[in-house]
């Protein structure tokens, strides 16, 4: 998928998902937690990326993640995921963030 179908995704699953959208992954090294469940989520579509958190300000945590390369992997169902978990695309830092 392109980045700018990742980024209507996300926008469009922000405005109204509930945790009864969480898909079950294969992946049994997934924690139950759906915040972890991100996290893990986030490293597994980007291996590359060494340090999954780039920064912080008051609330919000930024993710080091790259959109572009994330695209290449990530599907719909790893979005909801996502989102159930609290990661958002943030279009103003153009990163993907959580509210802590």
């Amino acid at each position: 998928m392109t980045t700018d179908q990742m980024i209507n995704l996300f926008e469009q699953y922000c405005d109204g998902i509930e945790s009864s959208a969480y898909v079950e992954p294969e992946d049994r090294e997934f924690h139950c937690k759906e915040d972890l469940n991100a996290f893990l989520l986030l490293a597994k579509l980007d291996p590359d990326c060494n340090n999954l958190i780039a920064g912080a300000d008051k609330d919000v945590i930024y993710f080091s993640t790259d959109p572009d390369q994330l695209a290449s992997t990530i599907t719909e169902d790893d979005i909801k995921n996502l989102v159930v978990g609290g990661v958002f695309y943030d279009t103003d830092t153009d990163t993907f963030s959580m509210f802590v």
